[in-house]
């Protein structure tokens, strides 16, 4: 049996890019569960449709559970108000990286 990676990945945005990435995570076995986030009620349902992830809801304090890996997938401008939610959720060792091009205004925002 082929050992998985993480035990559960947060996608933050299942847009076009996060919900690619819930199919390759899937699909290559590397997670036991995917779950994401998402404010967008048609990318929801599309989610669901097509049970891209275990679980999303639209606020990452309805999760109980903590983490392995955390992807955000969403506009530069937003991660500023993600990583506040990040700092007041996140318990335990966790990975967090996005899919963004740049870093500068993220830094600069910090």
């Amino acid at each position: 049996m082929l050992k998985k990676y993480f035990n559960s990945v947060l996608i933050i945005g299942m847009g076009l890019i996060g919900s690619s990435l819930s199919r390759a995570i899937y699909k290559n076995h590397l997670a036991n569960n995917v779950f994401g986030i998402d404010t967008n009620k048609g990318v929801i349902k599309k989610c669901e449709e097509l049970n891209l992830v275990l679980k999303i809801d639209t606020n990452i304090n309805n999760y109980k559970q903590q983490f392995d890996l955390v992807i955000i997938c969403t506009p530069l401008g937003t991660y500023k108000q993600i990583f506040s939610s990040l700092n007041q959720f996140v318990t335990q060792p966790t990975l967090v990286t996005d899919v963004g091009s740049t870093k500068v205004s993220v830094i600069q925002d910090f």
